[in-house]
């Protein structure tokens, strides 16, 4: 997946590309799982590096672009 912020956009071969808006950012060791709302939940893990170089916080506007073979779909929990 790759993560950029408006207004640039860049050239993908991705088919997939999602305008969203950072709703939470976790450390997990050497990667952040950065949590998006692009009119559906998305998640997605990347370096330390590109949280800083993108300056990734809640709240920011980006643009999520991914190609279909890097999907994962996981069933939604339940809240007890």
């Amino acid at each position: 997946m790759t993560l950029a912020v408006p207004p640039v956009h860049q050239a993908t071969r991705a088919r997939n590309v999602f305008p969203g808006v950072v709703e939470k950012v976790v450390p997990m060791g050497l990667y952040y799982k950065v949590q998006l709302q692009c009119g559906f939940p998305l998640i997605a893990y990347i370096t330390t590096h590109s949280v800083d170089n993108l300056k990734l916080e809640e709240g920011k506007e980006v643009i999520a672009s991914f190609k279909a073979t890097s999907i994962h779909v996981g069933k939604k929990r339940e809240k007890v």
